[in-house]
């Protein structure tokens, strides 16, 4: 999806790019965290779920060791 974007970027069709990205129905973003990503696509990726939110479905998986997701789930929990 970020690469489709930078190219969207270089032809100058972001606005329709982000558009179209900002209002399917469910996206789903898989392998998040897999690879660090450039500061402007940090940006873009933000920018994506701010337009989603409270408006459509927005999947996002990670892959990380139990011990961090744990430690993760007890923090929200307040444990």
């Amino acid at each position: 999806m970020l690469d489709e974007l930078a190219e969207a970027v270089a032809d100058g069709t972001r606005k329709e790019y982000m558009e179209a990205v900002a209002t399917v129905p469910l996206l789903i973003i898989d392998d998040f965290g897999m690879r660090k990503l450039p500061l402007t696509a940090a940006e873009d990726l933000l920018e994506i779920i701010m337009r989603r939110y409270e408006r459509f479905s927005t999947l996002l998986t990670v892959q990380s060791s139990c011990g961090g997701l744990g430690k993760a789930a007890r923090r929200c929990r307040g444990g």
